[in-house]
């Protein structure tokens, strides 16, 4: 009887050191990996997002892409948030070395490095495509005797453009629209459909509008124009054009933003549903 007394306390006495071990060992082991991915999380947001970041809301703020500039605060608060979870567990660790504290710790730190990888490259890929030299100029290189852009680029698929007459180009079956109303009120209703549709108004005189505008989520820009004119019979015509910056293509976004604007002018000028006052005839 007492030879088994002593090998079953024996035996729960090496039970317990194995747990002990065990437990030290996953507490090793969680503070490990945990200082690794916080060590990794400190350096991707000092020398990652916080560079990366001032670089996209600089940018951004340069051309109004709302979006670039709310990216560009989610990963500075990223940065902090790795800075913060890197440095706060370590004094919880220091108080109370527990491996599920230790464990929560470290899952929270694979997410942040994870969101953390993602929004770097996300910016970085956005702030390398606003520092390519054809996207720091407008896309409108010849201009006519009354500074409206006198033509497309040859076979180019970037461009729609909305002239006299014949002077089309990658406009299907739209032409110029003719609107019964004054100069002044359809120069100031264009305006607003450009401020409406995310568009910045960068230049405006009596007759011509330039503007332009921002994708959304790779930010790249599109230049827009309009020339107004009163004709004879006291109609006032717009000429448009709307031309992206860079791409092989403009996914049809240029047609579709002249298609509106002229859609918008025809049915709100020529009905008693007026968007905007299209004054009186020319």
């Amino acid at each position: 009887a007492g030879q088994e007394f002593f090998l079953v306390g024996t035996s729960k006495c090496m039970e317990q050191d194995y747990l002990v071990s065990s437990e030290e060992d996953k507490t090793q082991t969680a503070t490990r990996k945990s200082c690794l991915e916080g060590c990794f999380c400190m350096s991707l947001a000092a020398f990652g997002l916080a560079p990366i970041s001032l670089s996209q809301l600089i940018l951004a703020s340069q051309i109004n892409w709302r979006w670039g500039m709310s990216i560009a605060v989610i990963g500075a608060a990223e940065g902090i948030l790795c800075l913060a979870q890197s440095y706060f567990p370590r004094m919880r660790m220091r108080m109370n070395r527990s491996v599920k504290v230790l464990s929560r710790t470290v899952k929270l730190q694979n997410v942040l490095v994870l969101t953390a990888n993602v929004l770097f490259w996300y910016m970085l890929m956005t702030v390398i495509i606003q520092l390519i030299p054809q996207m720091r100029r407008s896309s409108f290189v010849d201009f006519n005797s009354v500074g409206f852009p006198a033509s497309c680029p040859p076979d180019s698929i970037n461009c729609v453009r909305l002239g006299n007459n014949t002077d089309t180009y990658r406009a299907g079956s739209l032409r110029s629209p003719k609107v019964p109303g004054g100069l002044k009120e359809v120069q100031q209703g264009i305006t607003d459909w450009i401020n409406s549709h995310g568009g910045t108004v960068t230049f405006r005189d009596e007759h011509l509008i330039r503007a332009r505008f921002v994708t959304l989520l790779m930010g790249y820009l599109d230049d827009f124009a309009t020339y107004s004119f009163c004709d004879k019979d006291g109609n006032v015509n717009v000429n448009m054009q709307s031309q992206s910056r860079i791409g092989k293509s403009d996914l049809n976004k240029n047609y579709e933003r002249i298609s509106d604007l002229v859609q918008t002018l025809i049915e709100t000028c020529s009905s008693k549903k007026e968007k905007f006052p299209c004054g009186k005839s020319c």
